[in-house]
Parts: C-alpha cells; sequence; structure tokens
C-alpha cells in the first residue's frame, strides 16, 4: 500500500496515480528532481514581493515628509511674507509674469511728485496709452472733469477700480453720452500707485474694459501725518494745498486725505501767441465763416423809425412792412465791424482760454479686521468743483417781444449819429 511522503524538504514529490478500480499498484516509486515552483508557490512569492514593495514605499514617503517641511519652512524664511495681492485684468491664476500682449504699467507716487502732480488730470501726462480724454482746461461742458481713455477707443470703455473695485460715474457725459469715472474728485495724496492694463478685459469686467482697465490703489499702510503744497505762476496763478492722515489699531486702520485747489483765469489777449479768429483776408471788412464773431451786434443794426398819427413811433412802414435795416454809423469806432447791414464784433478776446476754477476733496477709507476670513471695510469721498468760465459780454437782444416793445434811440440822445 502507498503511504504519502512526509518529507518537508524543498524536493518536488511526484505522487502515484491513484488506483484504478479493480486493479493494485504492485509497486510505489518517489523521484528526486530539480526544484521547481508551483502554482500555489509562485502566487505566494508574488503576493510577498507585493508586502515588501508596498512597505518599501511606505517608509520612503515617511522619510520624505520632514525633508519636504523642512525646505518649505527655510523658502518661507527667506522671501518676504506678502500681506495683500491685487489682480488686476484677470480673475484666472496666471505665473508670475504676465503673458498678454499689453503688460501692466505701473505709475507710482514717485512718479507723481517728480512730474509735480496737484491734481488727478497731471497723472494722464505720464501715461502715454491715454488718447481722447477731456482735460481739465478745454473749453465745453466738461471742463474741470479728467478721465481715463485708453487707446481712444471711448471714455465709456475704459474701466477704472478703485482698490479692485468699480468707480462710480461722474454726474456728467460727453456730448455723445458716454459716462466715466472723474479722477479729479480724487486728492493725488491717497494714491499710492496706479496700474493701467492697456489691453481689453471685457471677459472679467464687461463692455466696460474693451480698452483696458486702470485700477488706482491707495494708500492702506499710511500712519502719521504729510503736508504738501504748491503755488505755480505761469500763464495763470495756481495753488494747491493737501493732506494725508493716518493711524492703525491691532485689528484696522483708518485713513483721511484731503485736497484744496484754485486756479485764475485767463482770456485770450494775455496770450500773444494766439492767432486773432477775427480773420480779413482781403481787407474789405467781412470776416470769414467759423470765427467768433457775433451774429449780431449790441446793438447791430437799426432801422429808422416811423411816425404813427398818434404821435407814437413804430419800425413799421405803412401797410406793415419793416423798415430797412442798416449797420450802427459808429460800428468800427466801437471796436466792431461792418457786414452788411449788420454791425458785427469780435468776441474771442472776450472769452476766457483757462477758466477760473475752485476744487475741495476728502478721501476717507477704513479696514476692520474680525479675523483672518472676515474684514468690515469702507471707502467713502467727497468732491465740489466750481468753474468759471466766460465766453463773451452780453449781446442786446430784444428775444421774441412784440415789435412794438423794440428799443427805441431817441432823436436827441447824443449817440443817435442819423439825426
Amino acid at each position: 500500500m502507498l503511504t504519502r511522503p512526509t518529507s518537508t524538504s524543498p524536493e518536488a514529490t511526484i505522487r502515484a496515480p491513484p488506483i484504478p478500480a479493480g486493479g493494485a499498484y504492485t509497486s510505489g516509486f518517489r523521484q528526486r528532481v530539480s526544484p521547481e515552483i508551483s502554482p500555489v508557490a509562485a502566487t505566494i512569492a508574488v503576493r510577498a514581493r507585493v508586502k515588501l514593495l508596498l512597505v518599501w514605499l511606505g517608509a520612503t514617503l515617511c522619510a520624505s515628509v520632514p525633508a519636504l517641511a523642512q525646505d518649505t519652512d527655510g523658502k518661507a524664511t527667506d522671501s518676504p511674507a506678502i500681506e495683500e495681492v491685487v489682480v488686476v485684468g484677470s480673475l484666472i491664476r496666471r505665473r508670475e509674469v504676465y503673458e498678454g500682449r499689453a503688460p501692466v504699467q505701473t505709475l507710482d507716487a514717485a512718479l507723481f511728485d517728480s512730474v509735480g502732480a496737484a491734481q488727478g488730470v497731471d497723472i494722464l501726462s505720464s501715461l502715454t496709452a491715454n488718447t481722447g480724454s477731456y482735460l481739465a482746461t478745454q473749453q465745453n461742458y466738461l471742463q474741470g472733469v479728467a478721465q481715463f481713455s485708453l487707446r481712444g477707443v471711448g471714455l465709456s470703455s475704459t474701466l477704472t477700480l478703485i482698490n479692485g473695485r468699480r468707480a462710480g460715474s461722474a454726474p456728467v457725459s460727453n456730448d455723445v453720452g458716454q459716462s466715466f469715472f472723474d479722477i479729479n474728485t480724487l486728492p493725488v495724496l491717497m494714491i499710492e500707485r496706479v496700474e493701467i492694463l492697456r489691453d481689453g478685459a471685457s471677459a472679467t469686467y464687461g463692455s466696460q474694459a474693451v480698452a483696458g482697465v486702470a485700477n488706482i490703489v491707495t494708500r492702506k499702510a499710511f500712519t502719521g501725518f504729510e503736508l504738501a503744497g504748491g503755488y505755480r505762476d505761469a500763464t495763470n496763478r495756481a495753488y494747491d494745498i493737501g493732506f494725508a492722515s493716518g493711524f492703525e489699531t491691532a485689528r484696522g486702520h483708518i485713513a483721511l486725505y484731503g485736497t484744496w485747489y484754485e486756479q485764475d483765469e485767463n482770456f485770450r489777449t494775455e496770450f500773444d501767441w494766439m492767432i486773432p479768429r477775427a480773420i480779413d483776408p482781403d481787407g474789405d471788412g467781412n470776416i470769414v465763416e467759423g470765427s467768433f464773431d457775433s451774429g449780431r451786434g449790441s446793438p447791430g443794426s437799426f432801422r429808422r423809425a416811423v411816425v404813427n398819427p398818434d404821435g407814437t413811433y413804430s419800425p413799421y412802414q405803412v401797410g406793415g412792412l419793416d423798415t430797412p435795416r442798416f449797420p450802427d454809423a459808429d460800428c468800427q469806432a466801437g471796436g466792431g465791424y461792418p457786414s452788411g447791414r449788420l454791425c458785427r464784433m469780435d468776441f474771442s478776446d472776450q472769452r476766457t482760454m483757462i477758466a477760473a476754477e475752485r476744487r475741495a476733496q476728502l478721501f476717507a477709507d477704513a479696514e476692520y479686521h474680525f479675523d483672518d476670513a472676515r474684514t468690515l471695510f469702507g471707502e467713502v469721498g467727497y468732491s465740489v468743483n466750481e468753474v468759471t468760465d466766460r465766453v463773451g459780454n452780453m449781446l442786446l437782444f430784444r428775444g421774441n417781444v412784440e415789435r412794438t416793445n423794440e428799443f427805441f434811440v431817441p432823436a436827441n440822445h447824443p449817440f443817435n449819429f442819423w439825426t
């Protein structure tokens, strides 16, 4: 009878096949062969190797964690701490170097001091990308205001931000209804820097940023008191005085800025290099069209009065027709010039090229930090601007009164040259 081998040696044992029914083996055998791994043994070996590999990887990762933490701590010690990051132009994370077609241009307070900026409009002189702005000295109803207009696309196509938030619109607009933010409402001393994105950012900010974005960053970290002033006396006299004050607590910061600006007016006659607007090319006394000349005079024409049957005077002839009109006989002596049946006048010399202006500005901002995740902030500004522009003397004009209420010059008047 065959017995099962009990040897635990690594020798492979070949077992005899089972005894078929009805027969018997006459002898059994056990043969020693070269070692070979059975399928069961191979599976056990593979599992053992996998476990060994996992243990090795775990040990490697555990050993690497302190090294990574040590490297991170070392870099944090060498690099300066960043208190605040303001993203201009995009809300998408980018590399440190901006990869757009037009990188962000920064104008800082040191530049404003070097150019003697006393008001917001003075900042535009340092910005070559600004085209098409209505400046403070232009002769229209937008005198005293200034705004960003990047790349000449239009006033309403440049978005102005204050500390990364949209600034409000001015109470006036240009002749085509475009709104804008008036940078002349801000004290210059409150500005730490101006960041200019000279590329379209409509995907982030909408249609107001088609031309670009101008972000005005205030001096949030300013503490103490600063006083500045200036006086100019070139074509006109102008002076300004401003202050900046701020203090910081353990949980917050508050700052107040203010400016007072005033300038005198200038008439055209004060500039000898300006060409007179009343141009007479051929010397016949007729002024070319498009000049600053009056439509009529002050007064510009007269009608000979007709004596009515009741003794009153009327500018009508018999039959209801007007009497002929003729110019003032003393037109040229009075500074006018004859033009057909009118005595007209050139009022360009009586117009201001630079208007008188007075401006007061205040701006305050405050922050209070409840904790690292919650902050209460506020920004408020106040500005008043008064512009005095002179466009010429008042003309003597009757308006739409009845013809019987015309002005009459008595026959015995000393300046009645027709008697």
